[in-house]
């Protein structure tokens, strides 16, 4: 639930972040359900970050953009950095 502690989805993610870095927050699975990859909070979180960093180095902040990944923890990261660079 989104409230005034975590206005965003973004600021909620931080928290997790923070509040429970080593906290399992995603797993990817193969086309037989096995685990491909899994992510921490703490390491989605870094991963979002790197990734919202390039973005606005690039000067993209505020520019329509195009996610042209598969499905999964890539896209994931994408996605929230994406959001937290606004």
């Amino acid at each position: 639930m989104i409230d005034s502690l975590y206005p965003t989805l973004c600021h909620r993610l931080e928290g997790l972040a923070l509040d429970n870095p080593d906290l399992l927050a995603c797993t990817e699975l193969d086309s037989q359900a096995q685990t491909r990859a899994s992510w921490t909070y703490g390491e989605l979180w870094k991963e979002v970050e790197l990734r919202a960093a390039g973005i606005l180095e690039r000067g993209l902040q505020g520019e329509r953009v195009v996610l042209a990944l598969p499905s999964g923890l890539e896209f994931l990261a994408t996605f929230h950095a994406c959001l937290q660079a606004g």
